[in-house]
C-alpha cells in the first residue's frame, strides 16, 4: 500500500488551475445562488458548475451599521 500522498510510490502533483466564481441570482427575501468552474489547463478547457452553493436567510433581516466611518 503506497503511503499518504502518493501514487504507485510517486509522489502526487498537486492539481493548480484557474478557478471562476459567479453570483447567479440575488434575490431580494434573502437567497442567492453562486456557481463554481475551473480549469486546470490555463483556460483551455473547463470543468463547468464544479461548485454550486444556495444560501437562504433563516431569520429577520436586519441593519448592520458601517463598518468604518465615512471618510470626510
Amino acid at each position: 500500500m503506497s503511503p499518504a500522498g502518493t501514487i504507485g510510490g510517486a509522489p502526487r502533483q498537486p492539481r493548480l488551475g484557474v478557478s471562476v466564481g459567479r453570483q447567479v441570482a440575488l434575490h431580494p427575501a434573502g437567497s442567492l445562488f453562486l456557481t463554481g468552474d475551473r480549469s486546470t489547463d490555463d483556460g483551455k478547457t473547463w470543468t463547468t458548475q464544479l461548485l454550486q452553493i444556495e444560501a437562504r436567510r433563516i431569520g429577520p433581516s436586519r441593519f448592520l451599521g458601517p463598518l468604518a466611518p465615512a471618510k470626510e
